[in-house]
């Protein structure tokens, strides 16, 4: 198959926007081939989980394309490509698979040839259907993405090279792919700060309308998630029924979310050391914002709200003959969610607070009394939800005793 070829809107197909995801999601190119790849391996978590070999799953995964692709691309073995046709200087994917397609394109000399290819790309979608764009997305997400199932996304690193068109591209809401991306700076996460920065879907929104393609993914999906509703999209794509009509949490399509996004990608156009550019961020937070609210818009993952919702039932953790009312966003009872470890202590802690585990459901009533009721009261609230939470959140390894919760809440521990 020729680069030239695929993006000829005339041309435009489900297995043809699923190879131009791959490539968009980072590319090899030389002045021979485009390499669209996808490299994945076993971590620990997964090692545990499945029993299958990497070399099965990407014999498996070959198998796979070559069937939803057909006989006109060429489908090989990551470890498999011919060195040859890589440039000097070209990386090499990683373990995996690889669709390598002819580079028929004249590229002039002063140009990036990723940016350039980025571009062609981009044009391209603009003139597509929103199943192009859908298959298009689900290629950049299932080739380059990773499951995160402790904070519920799938995510897809972004590095240094990572073009700033690109990182704008994907960040913004409806924009050429007609979904929402969190934008993970971890800016402030001194600890994580060596991390790739990050674009992140909610998993169970992703699942429940893009789906996945490769197999070691979907059984690594399988044996995290229970009573998953297995649906096969087009032959090929593996959905979970369950999630089938969850929605974007509202806050991802806000215009202050988009300011953040653009904040970030900002910061990523400077080599800046991780001081100065904490001091810009606290500039620009004294700018814009002032509430713990608007810092967990932009730290805190919005989705793990709407997910810890969803698992509490939307019942009050407290005391769930709390009925409220139907809310107009999902016609469950109206419930708010709050960090129990306050999100504004996070960083007290070496892993994260912003989990469901940490999350609870509460009445709209029951929100406000344990941040606005007397301190007798707020002390025996806050004492039933950490015997009900304790334990879950020490799994995880968030560890405190209940002197230290009332700290965080500014209550005096000695008053009886």
């Amino acid at each position: 198959m020729k680069f030239s070829e695929l993006l000829k809107i005339k041309n435009a197909n489900p297995q043809i926007s699923f190879v131009l995801g791959m490539i968009y999601a980072r590319p090899v190119v030389s002045k021979e081939i485009v390499i669209a790849y996808s490299s994945y391996r076993k971590g620990s978590r997964s090692e545990n989980k499945l029993s299958k070999g990497m070399e099965e799953y990407y014999d498996m995964h070959k198998d796979k394309l070559e069937k939803f692709l057909g006989s006109n691309y060429e489908i090989v073995l990551n470890k498999n490509i011919d060195k040859t046709k890589l440039e000097n200087g070209n990386e090499r994917p990683g373990e995996g698979v690889s669709v390598l397609i002819e580079n028929d394109l004249t590229i002039p000399n002063d140009v990036n040839n990723k940016t350039y290819i980025y571009g062609l790309i981009e044009k391209w979608l603009i003139d597509v259907d929103e199943e192009c764009k859908k298959l298009f997305l689900v290629g950049a997400l299932d080739a380059r993405g990773s499951l995160d199932f402790t904070m519920k996304y799938i995510a897809m690193d972004i590095i240094e090279e990572t073009p700033i068109l690109v990182k704008r591209k994907l960040s913004k809401y409806n924009d050429i792919i007609g979904a929402v991306f969190n934008y993970n700076p971890r800016l402030i996460q001194e600890k994580a700060f060596t991390k790739n920065d990050q674009f992140r879907l909610p998993m169970f929104y992703y699942m429940g309308n893009f789906g996945l393609f490769t197999p070691f993914k979907i059984d690594y999906y399988k044996s995290e998630i229970e009573n998953y509703i297995e649906i096969i999209n087009s032959g090929f794509f593996f959905l979970d029924g369950q999630y089938k009509n969850i929605k974007i949490p509202e806050t991802y399509t806000s215009e202050r979310n988009l300011k953040i996004n653009n904040l970030a990608i900002k910061l990523q156009e400077k080599s800046l050391s991780f001081d100065e550019k904490r001091e810009i961020i606290e500039n620009w937070k004294n700018e814009n914002y002032s509430s713990e609210t608007d810092d967990e818009i932009l730290f805190s993952s919005q989705n793990m709200k709407e997910f810890s919702k969803k698992n509490g039932n939307y019942l009050c953790e407290y005391d769930n003959k709390h009925i409220t009312f139907n809310a107009k966003s999902n016609n469950k009872n109206y419930v708010e969610a709050h960090h129990l470890v306050p999100f504004s202590e996070r960083n007290r802690f070496d892993v994260s607070i912003d989990v469901t585990e940490n999350i609870v459901c509460l009445c709209p009533n029951c929100h406000k009394k344990i941040h606005l009721a007397v301190d007798t009261e707020r002390k025996d609230f806050i004492k039933n939800l950490f015997e009900n939470r304790k334990d879950s959140l020490e799994k995880l390894g968030i560890k405190f005793d209940l002197k230290v919760l009332f700290k965080y809440y500014k209550l005096n521990i000695d008053e009886k």
